[in-house]
């Protein structure tokens, strides 16, 4: 798993607690949300694929 933002490897890209919440972790390097993909629906990251985002094709390829 990386960082969509920056490419850098991550440990997991969100927690879990107890019951049904969950948090994005943020990266170490750059301190963005490490895989902002993981809440979208599908058409959005399609979109995202189309208008040739590489945040996009990472999370695709690599998450």
């Amino acid at each position: 798993m990386i960082c969509v933002e920056c490419g850098q490897p991550v440990n997991d890209l969100h927690h879990q607690f107890r019951g049904a919440g969950i948090r994005l972790t943020r990266c170490e390097y750059c301190g963005c949300v490490a895989d902002k993909y993981v809440e979208h629906e599908l058409v959005i990251i399609f979109l995202d694929l189309v208008l040739h985002k590489p945040q996009a094709y990472r999370h695709v390829l690599f998450n």
